[in-house]
């Protein structure tokens, strides 16, 4: 009889670790499920922040294009302008030229003194 109450006894002692080793292992659980709730949760968050990022960049890359078309037509438009400005610089010079021609043939013709014919 003391042999079955010792095994009684063994086996008590070896159910009772065994259900301390089970709450041991449901309380690990219970905290892996918090960490991966957790996670999840910073997850999403970095999700978040990364597409208000990406949101961002693609306001930055329209604000870019917006600059570079605006630069680009007044580049253009100050192109038309130095073009005018090199023709009217050139005429000026033709004209400058030809009245300085004209100048000269007047001098000239002061000079054999003639009437000009």
């Amino acid at each position: 009889m003391e042999f079955i109450l010792e095994q009684q006894a063994q086996m008590q002692a070896q159910q009772a670790q065994m259900q301390a080793q089970q709450a041991q292992m449901q309380a690990q659980q219970v905290q892996m499920q918090a960490q991966q709730v957790q996670m999840q949760a910073d997850m999403g968050q970095a999700a978040r922040v990364h597409q208000e990022e990406i949101a961002d960049l693609r306001k930055l890359f329209a604000q870019g294009a917006k600059i570079l078309v605006s630069n680009r037509e007044k580049i253009q438009e100050t192109d038309r302008r130095i073009s005018a400005l090199v023709d009217a610089q050139l005429a000026s010079e033709r004209e400058l030229k030809e009245l300085r021609d004209i100048v000269r043939a007047f001098i000239e013709s002061l000079r054999k003194g003639g009437n000009g014919n």
